[in-house]
Order: structure tokens, then sequence, then C-alpha cells
């Protein structure tokens, strides 16, 4: 069994796929500064900024999760759509973008399949609707997440590998 620890839309993140080992959130607030004679520019607020989440981690192709993951996570960006982010604990992120996706290969065998991938994956915020706990919205979208988590397994994103 797969432990999810995150979603993103479809893709689950875990120990079977990509596995982060670091998650950066950013709330940036803006502020404009209005310059006054005599004294300190007055600051106004001008609300929340484009809130960003970068991941972290790495994927060992040859143990768990196949060379296919970052292709993945590259295919998810490439629809340009809004994804939901759901952690592990039914959290709610909200909708996000991916805005890149970073692959190094620092180790290979003989053949030149990596060892292991290292990613970083950054997302920022789409500006959404807040789900409604009145409509029931918001535990329909963490239901229907979690239905596909069980039903997830490695074989539906790799094909079978022989590793050298």
């Amino acid at each position: 069994m797969n432990a999810i620890a995150m979603m993103l839309g479809d893709y689950p993140f875990g120990i079977d796929t990509a596995a982060y080992d670091q998650i950066s959130h950013k709330t940036p607030h803006r502020w404009s500064e209005l310059p006054r004679l005599g004294t300190r520019p007055a600051l106004q607020h001008l609300g929340i900024g484009v809130e960003t989440v970068e991941m972290h981690g790495r994927i060992f192709p040859h143990w768990h999760g196949g060379l296919w993951q970052v292709d993945a996570l590259r295919r998810l960006a490439g629809t340009g759509e809004p994804q939901l982010l759901i952690d592990g604990m039914f959290i709610v992120w909200g909708h996000y973008v991916i805005r890149d996706v970073e692959e190094t290969q620092p180790l290979h065998f003989a053949g030149g399949m990596p060892r292991r991938q290292d990613f970083r994956l950054s997302l920022a915020r789409y500006p959404d609707a807040i789900p409604s706990l009145a409509d029931g919205s918001i535990f329909d979208a963490a239901a229907g997440l979690s239905d596909r988590a069980r039903a997830w397994t490695t074989a539906d994103l790799t094909p079978d590998m022989e590793v050298i």
C-alpha cells in the first residue's frame, strides 16, 4: 500500500512515486509606501500576493516509482490547468498551477539509467472560490481524492522494468 503524503490533482506524492523531503510555503503580503512630508512613509496593505509552494525530493527509479515520475509531473504541468493540492491529513491547500519542474540526475547505472533523480517542483496558488462547508463541496473533494489514492498503484504510471 502506497502511503500518500500529498496529492496534486491526480498525482500522489509518496514513497512509491516522488517522495518530497522538503516543502517551502510562502505567503507574501503586498504593502505600498505612501510618502509623507516630514515623517516616515505610511504603509498601506494591498492584500496577499502570489502564494507559492516549492517541493524538493528524490526518486529512486530502480526501487519504486520508475523513471516516469518526473515526466508525469511535466505532463500534469502541460495541461495548463490548476490542480487541487491536498495533504495526507486531507487539508485542502487550494488550487495551484505548476510553474517549474526541475530534474537533476546525479548518479547513473552503467547503461545511463539514473540511479537517483532529484526534483524541484514550483507551484503558484491559483485564486479560487473557497469551498463551502455548508454545501459539503470540501468534503466531496477530499473523499474523491481519498478513493483515487486507495485505487492508485505504481503499475498505473510505470511499465515493468528490469534493473541492471
